[in-house]
């Protein structure tokens, strides 16, 4: 129990993207059409074309209503899946809700086809059931593949990253924040967005500081372009001359900075080829 409690609290890979997201539908749609019609689950024995057409409802189903909360959960609610509280655990409670309203839109499809009339609550429990019977095996085979191969691919990239040398030529570059506040570029460890601000944490007189400006990450990033301050994620950005280790995850990478002790700095999926071209010219 306590090693399943573990795995469901480990780190999932972020899966935000609307076209991986589509053609992860149009699969299972084919799948749940397959399904039904070759194995004839559920009573669904009727003449062969007519079942055709019946399971490829069914299978367009799948597609259009999970496509669609997949593409609410993003835009509308504001998902947030490339931080480190987002887990395997929260991933399948996502992906129940996936499979509820999957089975509404199969409850509204029967109901086309075959009328509401003979409709009633053990009809809606059912289809709930036989949803979740068709869709909760490859969910969870699907989650924990996903979940596997991250991991062995970033542990991958991260033993690659730290076996380069890790001796950095440092500059003594001067870059301008604001008319109020000029910073060594080899002071700098990371940069964090917080909403309107941006925080720049320095090393400075053997101890850490933290410079809080009104800007975006980007505006800021901008400032230090060719120098070694790139972004790796969303909400930061990393001096990589600064870079004292590489660690994976099922996420991405995670980087132990010189100086920095109680923070490991986050690098999603889609800037690990920034950092690798960097850290390895």
């Amino acid at each position: 129990m306590i090693q399943l409690i573990k795995k469901l609290n480990e780190p999932f890979p972020d899966r935000n993207s609307g076209n991986q997201n589509a053609r992860t539908f149009v699969v299972v749609g084919v799948f749940v059409a397959l399904f039904l019609f070759i194995l004839k689950p559920f009573g669904l024995s009727a003449p062969t074309f007519t079942r055709a057409l019946i399971c490829l409802g069914f299978g367009l189903v799948t597609f259009l209503f999970g496509w669609s909360y997949e593409f609410g959960s993003y835009t509308i609610f504001k998902l947030r899946t490339d931080s480190p509280s987002w887990t395997l655990g929260k991933w399948m409670v996502h992906s129940i809700g996936l499979l509820c309203w999957i089975a509404t839109g199969n409850i509204v499809f029967s109901g086309l086809v075959f009328g509401w009339g003979w409709m009633d609550l053990s009809f809606v429990l059912q289809m709930l059931l036989n949803t979740f019977i068709v869709g909760i095996f490859p969910l969870v085979v699907a989650g924990l593949t996903i979940q596997i191969r991250a991991l062995k691919k970033n542990v991958k990239e991260a033993d690659q990253l730290n076996l380069i040398d890790s001796e950095k030529e440092h500059s003594s570059i001067v870059i301008s924040i604001d008319p109020n506040h000029k910073i060594e570029l080899e002071s700098v460890r990371y940069l964090e967005a917080m909403q309107n601000y941006v925080a720049i944490y320095l090393y400075r007189n053997n101890e850490m500081e933290k410079l809080i400006v009104r800007s975006s990450l980007s505006n800021i990033v901008e400032l230090f372009q060719g120098t070694s301050v790139i972004r790796c994620h969303r909400s930061f950005a990393v001096n990589h001359n600064t870079i004292k280790n590489v660690e994976g995850n099922a996420q991405g990478l995670k980087l132990t900075l010189n100086n920095v002790v109680s923070t490991k700095i986050p690098v999603s999926r889609r800037f690990i080829d920034v950092l690798k071209e960097v850290h390895n010219p």
